[in-house]
């Protein structure tokens, strides 16, 4: 749930009231997926890390960050210098934008592996990121926004198609819906879950979870997994859970590489035992 459009809520929210008034000073990349960009106010700075890694797409946000002398490029120099006016979630997307002055803005779509960060002037897309996803210069800034009507009546009326209708929800809520027995329950109680969880999402706390030795992070408190931390605040909590989740990833890799290793040695040594058997009983 790290992506969800739900965290985005608490998170534009939280930067609203951090950034705005800020001017970018600086955007560059130093990694193929990664962008930095700095923010400051003459007195202090605030940094946003876009990682678009394939297999772990996230943004952090860094309390310093030093920039390498070699292997890094300045980009979107347009924007450099304006100052934040405001920052805007566009509804029911996973998408929002840091307006600056001058018509000017950056636009994070956080959309997973095709997540990316476009620079907009006056509703048009001037310069993108990740140059791969040349789509995006055709995104339609104003079209982002969509409606999703949560009303009771439409509720009960579309239950049996609810899924494609909630789709902010994503894998991870209606996993947790499921093992609540959203499924099984009559309309309107089923209906008083959705809006228990709703009410969740908008405006409740951020978990780091292991569930079924996962690591994973949640807006959700579930008894089923095991909680590791637990925060207030969407910033600390997206930090937090990007450190742990890459020492993970590591582990997980040095595990499987040597998991790897060992059963290699192990077909091998079946193999010449087999051989050996072969041959003794041939003497």
């Amino acid at each position: 749930m790290h992506n969800s459009y739900f965290l985005l809520i608490q998170l534009v929210e939280v930067l609203k009231h951090k950034i705005t008034g800020f001017r970018v000073v600086s955007v560059f990349s130093q990694e193929k997926d990664e962008l930095i960009i700095e923010f400051n106010n003459g007195k202090s700075s605030f940094f946003i890390r876009t990682v678009f890694h394939p297999e772990f797409p996230i943004l952090i946000f860094p309390d310093a960050f030093g920039r390498a002398r070699k292997n890094s490029v300045d980009l979107f120099n347009d924007i450099l210098m304006k100052t934040v006016t405001q920052v805007k979630l566009f509804e029911n997307e996973r998408a929002f934008l840091i307006e600056c002055t001058d018509g000017f803005g950056l636009l994070f779509k956080i959309h997973g592996p095709s997540g990316n960060v476009l620079l907009i002037q006056n509703d048009s897309v001037k310069e993108i990121f990740r140059n791969t996803l040349s789509t995006d210069f055709d995104l339609n800034v104003q079209a982002l926004a969509r409606t999703i009507d949560w009303s009771q009546e439409f509720f009960i009326s579309h239950i049996n198609q609810i899924r494609q209708y909630y789709f902010t929800f994503g894998k991870e809520i209606w996993r947790w819906l499921n093992r609540h027995g959203f499924d099984d329950k009559l309309p309107e109680l089923a209906w008083k879950l959705i809006q228990q969880v709703v009410s969740e999402l908008r405006h409740g706390s951020f978990y780091v979870i292991r569930y079924s030795d996962k690591l994973e992070f949640s807006l959700l408190k579930d008894d089923t997994a095991v909680i590791e931390s637990q925060f207030n605040n969407p910033i600390e909590a997206l930090n937090h859970f990007y450190g742990l989740k890459i020492r993970d990833l590591q582990f997980q890799l040095k595990k499987g590489n040597l998991l790897r290793h060992y059963e290699g040695l192990a077909n091998s040594l079946t193999d010449l035992i087999r051989k050996s058997d072969a041959r003794l009983n041939q003497i």
